[in-house]
């Protein structure tokens, strides 16, 4: 009779004055994205995060607010202290985009549409906000470059003829090592080579128009996180 009282108290106290501790960071970001709690919101966020011009938590609050968007929480997955919360974004009943949010000690740091980063983020290779400009070049990049510039094949035929018919200076080059990925950029940062290193050196990919983070990272195709 004591084991049976005083099991149905554990779970009275359990439930009942504990809601909130069961939830996970995800939860509790979806139910202020819901209530529109602005406080609520702010403190989910790491230091400094929270007015970050682009993609800054203020920001994104203030396109559900005007939007009328609704974050519903799909799925989260956990690595150490990371965490990768993936949402579906609706609006008027229809489901408009997908969004990752990552964690790290139980804070936001930064959202994205990028499902790589979100892979690779969850692995440690990557910190949860990156850009081109975080990323530095080498003289081995920006000699491969000119040599390409200065008619050297890339073997990839229809790059060396953009290549061939521009008017393009070597501009920038970015090294990403953790994964053996970089891009020399042409132009006013418009047109860029996508390279990774193997055994004999740089290997061309492909190009891209608008250089990015996105075009630069291997795409993931299977992972926990991105199943739907």
């Amino acid at each position: 009779m004591r084991t049976d009282l005083l099991l149905k108290l554990l779970f009275f106290f359990g439930c009942v004055l504990c809601p909130v501790w069961a939830e996970t960071a995800a939860e509790n970001l979806e139910n202020a994205w819901a209530h529109e709690d602005l406080q609520a919101t702010s403190a989910l966020y790491a230091p400094g995060i929270w007015k970050t011009e682009n993609d800054g938590g203020l920001g994104l609050f203030q396109q559900i607010q005007r939007k009328g968007l609704e974050f519903k929480l799909v799925r989260e997955h956990a690595e150490g202290n990371r965490v990768v919360a993936v949402y579906d974004v609706w609006r008027e009943g229809r489901r408009v985009d997908r969004v990752f949010t990552f964690f790290v000690d139980g804070k936001v740091w930064a959202h994205t549409e990028n499902e790589s980063h979100s892979v690779y983020f969850l692995a440690g290779k990557l910190p949860p906000r990156l850009t081109l400009s975080e990323l530095s070049g080498t003289p081995e990049l920006v000699s491969c470059g000119r040599r390409w510039l200065a008619g050297e094949s890339t073997g990839k035929p229809e790059i060396d003829e953009v290549l061939s018919e521009s008017t393009f200076e070597l501009t920038n080059s970015y090294l990403l090592e953790a994964l053996g990925r970089a891009l020399v950029v042409y132009g006013d940062d418009e047109y860029g080579l996508i390279l990774e290193r193997d055994d004999k050196g740089w290997v061309v990919l492909g190009a891209t128009y608008g250089p990015s983070i996105r075009s630069l990272l291997p795409k993931v195709e299977s992972h926990p996180i991105l199943l739907d």
